[in-house]
């Protein structure tokens, strides 16, 4: 009687599914499958089906049954296919071997597993796949304890994940706000190392000695650093030097600050620091009032055209200025004058001659002593007396032809546009009763490499020495 019953399922089951796969949806095709593999774990003889059965012997419930949707994932079909084929002898043997089938191929999840376990499981135990229903064996299992452990791994799987989300949104928050801290940090660094750059170099230039006279170097190393190469002039400096070190035993050289005034400033600042007293012309007359003296004795109304280096005119405020300025040399000339000490006088220069203000206006005092030994020879020569050589060369040129002529184009532009030209020197000299020996590298091997400015003096005057490479920049050489 079974064995007709479960041949007559067979061809219904089939003809269900290709008719209506909505009504085994989802469950179609693993459903055949779980039932042909049940069978032939039953040991049925598919084969042998009796065919000449009609499909109206079928009962309507059974084909009703069938039909049943397994919305939800209910494994029912299963269960009560199995008590409709009515096995006995194997039937556990089977419907363990489908269950493991059915769990390894379905992939469903536990709770449509655990459904289907006590309808595949009547009697008996069966082992459970561990990794399906978090569980090693179900002696007896109640559902509702399978409930509690699914829903216990469920809630701990959410919490997990919860926590996982929370701490991956605040490590990016973490890291977003430490890098835009970083990058905010970086630039108010870029910011405040600019600023603190900017302050350390306006307090350098405000409190920082600059001395206009630098040092002592030495006169070979100098030379090696500045003239390097195998050009003809670079050899020919190299022999100059050599010939310092070791003919005149010149040891160091000072280099002095490139401008305009850098002759005036080598003359005095030697002048200085030697402790040299005034010339004797000096003396006799006070040169601070030397300046009303052209102006009022001398009628050198002129001299109101007088330029300070850049200041290219001053009106009627020039006879103060002027005044102020030789009476600083004065003042200044005769403190050194007076310290015997020569390291002390080293000092004093080196203080004096970083105070950009107070040079210049010790160098306009030179010139205007000079252009006062001009306008004096000028009205000794009017007078037919004897002058010197040099004031006869200066006098006969166009553009010195007289006292207002040097000064308008010459001495104005002393410390201005240019500095002292060889014929200024011997006026310089002769001015201040020093000789003024230089030596001119650039003539090594002539008779005009070491020259003296004035070429003959009156009397022994002291000495002074200074060494230019082009007529232009002069150093100081220290012996």
């Amino acid at each position: 009687m079974w064995n007709i019953r479960h041949r007559t399922y067979i061809p219904v089951i089939r003809e269900e599914k290709g008719q209506n796969g909505n009504a085994l949806l989802g469950f179609g095709e693993f459903a055949f499958e779980a039932l042909g593999f049940f069978m032939e774990s039953s040991n049925m003889d598919v084969c042998k089906v009796d065919e000449s059965l009609g499909e109206e012997e079928i009962e309507m419930e059974e084909m009703a049954y069938l039909e049943m949707e397994v919305a939800g994932g209910s494994c029912e079909h299963l269960g009560l296919l199995c008590d409709t084929v009515g096995l006995t002898g194997k039937k556990e043997v089977a419907m363990q071997n489908t269950y493991s089938y059915f769990v390894a191929e379905s992939g469903w999840a536990s709770d449509v597993a655990d459904k289907a376990v006590p309808m595949l499981l009547p009697i008996g135990s069966l082992p459970c796949d561990s990794r399906v229903t978090g569980h090693q064996s179900l002696p007896g299992m109640d559902p509702r304890g399978s409930d509690q452990v699914h829903s216990w791994v469920l809630v701990t799987s959410q919490v997990v994940s919860t926590a996982w989300r929370i701490a991956r949104a605040s490590v990016t928050l973490a890291v977003s706000l430490l890098s835009t801290s970083l990058c905010y940090f970086r630039r108010l660094h870029l910011y405040l190392g600019h600023r603190l750059k900017w302050w350390i170099g306006y307090l350098q230039r405000k409190f920082k000695r600059n001395l206009s006279v630098e040092a002592e170097v030495d006169l070979l190393s100098y030379c090696a650093r500045e003239w390097k190469g195998e050009t003809p002039r670079a050899k020919l400096m190299r022999k100059a030097y050599e010939e310092l070190f070791w003919r005149y035993h010149i040891k160091c050289v000072r280099p002095v600050k490139r401008d305009n005034y850098d002759a005036l400033r080598s003359v005095l600042f030697q002048i200085f620091s030697q402790g040299l007293s005034f010339p004797p012309w000096m003396k006799e007359k006070d040169i601070v009032k030397l300046p009303e003296k052209l102006l009022f004795s001398q009628g050198c109304n002129w001299i109101q055209q007088y330029s300070f280096g850049p200041e290219k005119y001053t009106g009627s405020n020039v006879f103060g200025k002027l005044r102020k300025c030789v009476e600083l040399l004065k003042m200044q000339w005769t403190e050194f004058c007076g310290m015997r000490d020569y390291h002390k006088r080293g000092s004093m220069c080196n203080i004096l001659f970083s105070d950009a203000i107070l040079e210049y206006k010790l160098y306009e005092a030179l010139k205007f002593i000079m252009l006062y030994q001009v306008t004096e020879v000028y009205e000794q020569m009017k007078t037919n007396k004897i002058i010197p050589s040099l004031f006869r060369l200066l006098f006969s040129r166009e553009s010195s032809s007289d006292p207002l002529s040097f000064m308008m184009n010459h001495l104005n532009s002393i410390g201005d546009t240019c500095g002292l030209e060889q014929i200024d020197m011997f006026i310089l000299g002769y001015s201040l009763q020093v000789k003024i020996k230089v030596f001119r590298l650039f003539k090594f091997n002539s008779r005009d490499f070491a020259v003296c400015y004035p070429e003959e003096p009156l009397r022994e005057w002291p000495e002074i020495s200074l060494l230019t490479e082009n007529d232009r920049q002069y150093y100081i050489p220290v012996f």
